[in-house]
């Protein structure tokens, strides 16, 4: 490791460790408007459940009252998050399995989803990749591009045409600050 790249880490730690630990959280709650956790009669959305700020979120909503459908690409993994709830709370959530990566297989989510005819209180639109190297997916799309915007946005603009959602929903976009050091580079 060269000075430059010791340099490079200690700008980045000095300037996002502050906002992205602990302590940016508890210094930010203070200013924060304490809003109500009680989510019953709600059905939220959540992609890329199965680890994570996904699964968080999915355990929080539960637990609160809501109907959560948790969305990942792995079907073993969406199983023992859930798995990790009281039965109670796990009965209030149901899973699809769906590759965020591949066009075909967000544009299934939504068709069963509008089949499902259950309308939507909240949408995390969560699931997220950063990848070290260029990766293309087998419909010729770059990975990171569909699995972090493109997915987002058909799933999303499926379920608005559609009109999958109740009035007054809300729709959350999540991105990583791990992208704040990744040094964008061109296909060779």
């Amino acid at each position: 490791m060269t000075m430059q790249d010791l340099i490079k880490l200690a700008r980045f730690y000095g300037r996002f460790t502050p906002s992205y630990t602990k302590i940016g959280y508890f210094g930010r709650g203070l200013f924060l408007k304490r809003y109500a956790t009680d989510f019953s009669g709600q059905r939220w959305v959540v992609t890329g459940a199965s680890g994570g700020i996904g699964r968080a979120i999915v355990h929080a909503a539960a637990k609160n009252g809501a109907e959560v459908l948790a969305v990942a690409r792995s079907e073993a993994k969406l199983k023992g998050a859930i798995a990790q709830l009281p039965a109670a709370v796990a009965a209030r959530v149901s899973y699809e399995v769906a590759d965020m990566s591949l066009q075909e297989s967000t544009q299934g989510l939504l068709e069963r989803m509008v089949a499902s005819g259950k309308k939507i209180d909240v949408l995390i639109n969560n699931v997220g990749v950063l990848f070290n190297e260029l990766t293309v997916t087998r419909e010729g799309r770059e990975a990171t591009f569909v699995t972090n915007l493109l997915s987002h946005y058909l799933l999303t603009e499926g379920l608005i045409q559609q009109d999958c959602f109740n009035d007054k929903a809300a729709i959350i976009n999540m991105t990583s600050g791990g992208m704040y050091n990744a040094p964008v580079g061109t296909a060779r």
